[in-house]
């Protein structure tokens, strides 16, 4: 029952986290750009959280359970090595406020990208999200992992994705529950460690 402004603008962090095994939960978190970064393992779980474009940012990993994620610009700037798990996202609702943007983003940055940047998103509720959903995307994308599953608007109704970024995926519910159920549990994803607030999702 937290709430963490900030009154800045530009690229103005609202909570930055660079520890391991952070719990974040029950908290509003009011930022510009990068209004959240995370750059170690971090659990999130019914947050509210408001930023201007690339209001995630970070090196993951770091799951998110029931958050509400509000954005002007696109909401993600993923930059997780190889090494671990980007962000997961299960039951989140994403809201655009500026206009219609994307999920996530991906551009070189000075020369430099993250090609194993991750985001996933298990039944989310989408409002305002642009049809590509993901992008631009820059250089080698054969092993970025933008995936989706089960998107539906705020009435409930499934989002039509058929102009997704050839770059992102739709999982299917048959085909690929072995790779939804492993994204469903928290310590897939975050190397192991569960919190000992959370349970695995079973979905809807």
């Amino acid at each position: 029952n937290l709430t963490i402004p900030t009154t800045l603008g530009g690229q103005a962090e609202g909570l930055l986290l660079n520890g391991e095994r952070d719990i974040v939960k029950d908290v509003t978190i009011l930022g510009a750009g990068d209004a959240l970064q995370t750059n170690g393992s971090a659990y999130f779980e019914n947050i509210r959280l408001t930023g201007t474009g690339d209001t995630i940012l970070g090196r993951g990993p770091a799951y998110f359970r029931h958050c509400e994620i509000e954005s002007r610009g696109a909401f993600m700037w993923i930059r997780n090595p190889q090494a671990n798990h980007g962000n997961v996202f299960d039951h989140c609702t994403f809201r655009a406020t500026g206009g219609a943007t994307v999920l996530a983003r991906l551009p070189e940055n000075k020369g430099r990208n993250y090609p194993y940047a991750e985001a996933v998103l298990l039944d989310a509720t989408l409002e305002g999200i642009a049809p590509a959903g993901w992008g631009p995307i820059d250089g080698d994308t054969s092993h970025v992992r933008f995936l989706e599953f089960a998107s539906r608007d705020a009435n409930g109704k499934p989002v039509d994705v058929n102009a997704r970024h050839p770059a992102s995926r739709q999982l299917d519910k048959d085909r690929d529950a072995a790779t939804i159920a492993r994204y469903r549990d928290p310590a897939w994803v975050l190397g192991g460690w569960r919190p000992a607030s959370c349970t695995v999702s079973t979905g809807r």
